[in-house]
């Protein structure tokens, strides 16, 4: 099973996580809908496939923002510094 008993137990339970998450997956559906008629999208494109991987670039880009910059910015961090 993903994540904590715990924190799946209230997950479950919250009707406003779950009000939330259907507002942000139906704009992203009209979003992918007038993108697919314009011919700017492909069809058949899956909106909770997308939300995912468009929460998976946001989770990395935070997850991993000191590596990325001590690795390919010049000079690195210094004591005390940190990425902007």
């Amino acid at each position: 099973m993903y994540g904590k008993p715990v924190a799946r137990r209230y997950i479950v339970q919250s009707e406003r996580i779950k009000a939330l998450n259907k507002s942000t997956l139906d704009l992203l559906d009209d979003i992918l809908t007038r993108g697919q008629q314009q011919g700017i999208f492909i069809d058949g494109l899956n909106t909770v496939d997308v939300h995912r991987l468009l929460s998976s670039i946001c989770v990395h880009h935070v997850a991993n923002r000191y590596t990325f910059h001590f690795l390919f910015t010049p000079g690195g961090y210094g004591r005390g510094q940190h990425p902007p």
